[in-house]
């Protein structure tokens, strides 16, 4: 390749946890020439075959030009007439395990940040290759890791939306878990801000602000985790409406029945999880409101809970073409768990029968909190995406309301009923075809309501 003129572009050396950028490179067919090595620096190349080299040497080398050569390259030590050379295939960062995707996997189970044996071995996986790729390609690896890492901490909503890799776990509650996903959403944050949005295209600069806007909005939610996020339960979400993710989860090998065992059997933990992060909302005068829990007690009743843990499972596996003795097995494993799991169940129901419902905050509204009106509206910002007053989204509401009777009266007057709003809303009560009248159709519609 010829180059009429030489120019700059950033380049990196990496060598176990450091990435050191050489912000001046020049690339050029013309300044290629032998030069004389000294003992120390060829003493040097042969020890560093891997592209990389000791961190006093990086102290050294971390502001000299490099300068290709067909396909050699030179690091040229500032202040010195040495040059150090090395081939592109020195140079290349790759997986040097023998197995790709098993790097892709402990990468994803957070081994690149605990082992320097990742690091040298696992290059790529662990996004040290910065070699070859643009700002949009680094930016879309960031955003394709924090989706990734999303699902590991949410397995649940991972199974609804499709994304399988976590099956066989549940999401933790916990302050530790809490405190784990702020200083992860904060890594991620430094490694948006080090992105060059001058070299982005314009769509990915607007997904970038975007994702740094979720991420912040994220990290400052952290000052409120001692308020809503202790109160996992409520007639609207959580276990009282029946487990969700047996439905979502995928059941089409014998790794997919296992994970599914090993999340059932995780469920126990998750229960007392919940219990704990109750009874300290309980201490801290910040249990909901009793009209958000009063019906829970009896909607954990309601549901039987070997059916709703094990319908899928048990239909799925029915129609497996597995060995008789292996379904057995699956089988047996997963009616062993089944007493663990409800025992947690009458747990959960003996607490929020006998303690919580007792220790309900006793004023409506989250306002009634200390800093209540402030706790509102950051969980504005959060689920609008934009800073918001109460009385604006008040206003909106009432708003909302009336334009929603206007369309609902029209619909009265269409089909010719006459009564009021509050009638007519008993009388839709009263049309079969609203309602879900069998097991399956029960079970299809309550799939549905999650996230």
């Amino acid at each position: 390749m010829t180059w009429s003129n030489r120019y700059m572009c950033p380049y990196y050396i990496q060598y176990r946890r450091s990435v050191r950028l050489l912000p001046r490179v020049t690339i050029s067919s013309t300044t290629c020439g032998q030069r004389s090595i000294s003992p120390e620096l060829k003493d040097l190349m042969n020890r560093n075959k891997s592209p990389g080299f000791s961190n006093s040497r990086l102290s050294t080398l971390g502001k000299s030009p490099v300068v290709l050569c067909a396909s050699t390259y030179h690091i040229v030590t500032e202040g010195s007439s040495d040059t150090l050379a090395f081939s592109e295939k020195d140079l290349e960062c790759t997986d040097r395990y023998g197995d790709p995707k098993m790097c892709k996997f402990w990468q994803e189970q957070g081994e690149c940040d605990v082992t320097d044996w990742m690091l040298e071995n696992c290059q790529r996986a662990c996004g040290l290759c910065a070699i070859d790729e643009s700002e949009d390609d680094r930016f879309l690896g960031i955003m394709e890791d924090i989706y990734k890492y999303r699902y590991r901490e949410f397995p649940e909503h991972g199974s609804f939306v499709g994304f399988h890799d976590y099956d066989d776990k549940l999401e933790s509650f916990t302050m530790a878990a809490f405190q784990r996903r702020k200083a992860k959403s904060e890594q991620f944050i430094d490694k948006l801000r080090q992105l060059d949005t001058g070299q982005m295209s314009k769509k990915n600069r607007r997904e970038l602000r975007i994702l740094t806007s979720y991420l912040q909005t994220f990290v400052e939610g952290y000052r409120w985790r001692k308020y809503g996020p202790l109160n996992s339960l409520n007639f609207l979400q959580g276990l009282s409406r029946g487990p969700q993710w047996p439905y979502w989860h995928r059941l089409e090998t014998e790794v997919d029945f296992e994970r599914y065992l090993k999340r059932l059997a995780a469920v126990p933990n998750q229960i007392n999880e919940q219990i704990t992060l109750m009874k300290r909302a309980i201490k801290l005068n910040r249990s909901s409101h009793r009209v958000s829990v009063d019906r829970v007690p009896d909607m954990l009743r309601s549901w039987n809970v070997k059916e709703q843990f094990l319908h899928p499972f048990q239909a799925k596996l029915h129609r497996k073409q597995f060995s008789k003795i292996r379904r057995g097995k699956l089988w047996d494993k997963a009616m062993v768990l089944m007493p663990h799991i409800s025992a947690a169940v009458s747990r959960l129901k003996r607490f929020m029968d006998e303690d919580y419902l007792k220790e309900t905050r006793p004023k409506p509204g989250v306002h009634s909190l200390p800093q209540g009106l402030e706790y509102y509206e950051a969980c504005l910002k959060w689920y609008l995406g934009y800073p918001a007053k109460a009385g604006e989204v008040f206003e909106l509401g009432v708003q909302e309301v009336r334009r929603i009777e206007k369309e609902i009266k029209k619909v009265m007057k269409s089909v010719g009923y006459n009564g009021t709003l509050r009638k007519f809303f008993k009388h839709i009560e009263t049309i079969p075809k609203f309602y879900n009248h069998t097991k399956v159709e029960f079970y299809f519609a309550s799939s549905l309501f999650y996230y």
